[in-house]
């Protein structure tokens, strides 16, 4: 049992810090090339909940078909927020000072924050049922990225981040109406490709931790540090 309980801490923070990385890199990405103009001018809407649907989603969906426990998910989520406030050291005006400096961490935090939360609850009805089929699995992703992304809308909206505006939107009822079910459909998608993968993911590093139990050990302490590290080191090109 202690045993079991140390190997989802573990998921957690790894998987977690995994989403993390990728937000990290994908954020990065699109500063860079200056890709998030175009998400308010054409899609309009903050690319935000993007990360959140193209890896939290799918990193959860492979856990909890490994682990069978939704409750890992808001954890992953946790750590995966966090990354978001790696840039505070490498700001040029205070963080929280000004809405430039606030918003762009505060509210990926928020969307991956409720993307685990909406999808740990509806995930949580399943758990009585002896088989979750795909089908099923699908329609929970989609279900919960529109609502979670709902809420977040309002949210964000209601503690003064910039968005409606940018995006050409008059409230975030139409934000809901038009953009939550594009990240609906996406996660549609998403979710059921980590599900799938869960147990070809686990009967790998089963077997390899059997045959190599130190060296499995370190790896996943290597990967946690490689993580956080790695986003440090890419945090300067997102806080520019």
């Amino acid at each position: 049992m202690a045993q079991e309980k140390s190997n989802e801490i573990l998921a957690i923070f790894i998987f977690g810090s995994v989403w993390g990385l990728f937000q990290s890199v994908l954020t990065a990405g699109m500063v860079k090339f200056s890709v998030i103009p175009l998400f308010f001018e054409h899609l309009h809407t903050c690319p935000c909940p993007l990360a959140a649907v193209l890896i939290g989603i799918p990193i959860m969906g492979t856990v909890f078909a490994v682990h069978k426990k939704p409750s890992m998910l808001l954890g992953i989520g946790l750590v995966a927020s966090l990354f978001s406030f790696l840039v505070i050291p490498f700001l040029s005006v205070p963080a929280f000072s000004e809405s430039i400096t606030t918003y762009p961490i505060v509210n990926p935090a928020l969307a991956n924050l409720f993307a685990s939360l909406v999808l740990c609850l509806m995930l949580s009805l399943t758990l009585r049922r002896e088989k979750v089929g795909t089908p099923l699995v699908a329609g929970i992703g989609g279900l919960a990225m529109f609502l979670s992304s709902s809420i977040w809308i309002f949210t964000v909206v209601s503690i003064g981040a910039p968005i409606l505006g940018p995006s050409m939107l008059s409230s975030p009822l139409a934000y809901i109406l038009r953009v939550s079910p594009i990240w609906g459909a996406l996660s549609v998608l998403t979710l059921p490709i980590g599900y799938l993968l869960g147990p070809r993911v686990q009967s790998r590093v089963q077997r390899w931790s059997r045959a190599n139990p130190l060296p499995h050990k370190m790896a996943w302490i290597l990967l946690f540090s490689a993580c956080w590290i790695a986003s440090l080191a890419i945090a300067p090109l997102i806080a520019t």
